[in-house]
């Protein structure tokens, strides 16, 4: 039997992701598997606003193939009781096969405290 990219992806998902929802405009567009992982060492997570400095808190994830993050407009990834902004997504392909989402993430400002 002959293991694909994909396979080893779902492999990873499914020892190592956590349970996650997609969502826009209030309504839950599917959940599915990813793993999630914060951004701490490639910039800042502290930048300045009108009333000072705030946290930014930025992550990544490697998600489903399935989930649905090419829906236009603004998505939200939640995790637990924590919610992200879905700054840029795009599919990971090998050839004709779909592997998974890789997602760029910032962290709801609501949720961010």
């Amino acid at each position: 039997m002959r293991t694909t990219f994909g396979g080893y992806v779902r492999t990873v998902l499914a020892k190592y992701g956590v349970a996650i929802s997609l969502w826009k405009d209030g309504r839950c567009l599917g959940e599915g598997l990813a793993v999630v992982r914060p951004v701490l060492d490639r910039e800042w997570q502290w930048v300045p606003t009108e009333r000072g400095v705030s946290r930014q808190e930025k992550g990544l994830c490697l998600a489903e193939a399935a989930l649905p993050f090419d829906t236009e407009g603004p998505l939200v990834l939640q995790w637990k009781a924590r919610r992200y902004d879905v700054v840029n997504a795009r599919k990971l392909r090998a050839g004709e096969e779909s592997i998974c989402w890789q997602a760029a993430l910032r962290r709801r400002e609501e949720d961010a405290a």
